[in-house]
């Protein structure tokens, strides 16, 4: 048994010591005690020490929310240039970068509030820049132009775009009610039906023949 080979020492247990002194070494001989046996001598513990020696995990995993996403570009390695890019030379990779985030928002279904940019003058000078929505987005449009109006006016080493202040976004629909196609009435002056005396049903059935023919 796997816990059977877990010793209680590697638990940060207060209680360890005590357990020791009962013959308790390792996990699973802890999961054999009866609760009884470990209220008595641990009190409002010993259901906690009970789950332990199941394997239970006292703190729960718990997902953490996302705050924030971000898109980062080192222009010293870039291949092609190795050096500090200007504000034109940058205007492909911002949109690039804004394409990125919108695609990272729209796929965990949230909004940005805010945009900040972060970037590095090849003196290493640090830069920081911020553009708060109107109204929350995903739209990489909408990011790109924020980036660009707030982008510094000096060649850049390093840049990086965050996204941040999220909120949920509805995921969008496609639109399944189609517009039923409505058929035109068949136009007038039908040639009439002479020398047969028809029904009403079969008239009616003459009358879609006839409504087909002429289209």
């Amino acid at each position: 048994d796997f816990l059977n080979r877990i010793p209680l020492h590697r638990l940060p247990l207060p209680e360890a010591a005590e357990l020791q002194n009962l013959g308790i070494k390792t996990v699973g001989e802890l999961n054999r005690l009866p609760l009884p046996e470990l209220i008595s001598h641990f009190g409002a513990r010993a259901e906690a020490l009970a789950r332990l020696g199941r394997g239970e995990d006292l703190t729960p995993f718990q997902t953490q929310p996302i705050l924030d996403f971000k898109w980062e570009l080192d222009c010293t390695v870039l291949e092609g240039f190795f050096r500090p890019l200007t504000t034109q030379e940058l205007k492909p990779y911002i949109e690039r970068g804004a394409q990125r985030l919108a695609d990272s928002l729209k796929e965990h279904n949230r909004a940005a509030n805010l945009l900040e940019l972060k970037a590095v003058l090849p003196s290493q000078t640090a830069l920081h820049s911020r553009r708060k929505f109107k109204k929350a987005t995903n739209e990489p449009q909408v990011l790109k132009r924020a980036a660009e109006d707030i982008i510094p006016k000096e060649p850049l080493a390093r840049l990086s775009l965050v996204v941040s202040e999220l909120e949920t976004s509805l995921p969008e629909q496609l639109n399944m009610f189609v517009a039923a196609d409505i058929p035109r009435l068949p136009p007038a002056g039908l040639p009439a039906q002479r020398g047969v005396e028809v029904t009403r049903r079969e008239r009616f059935l003459l009358l879609w023949k006839e409504y087909f023919h002429y289209e």
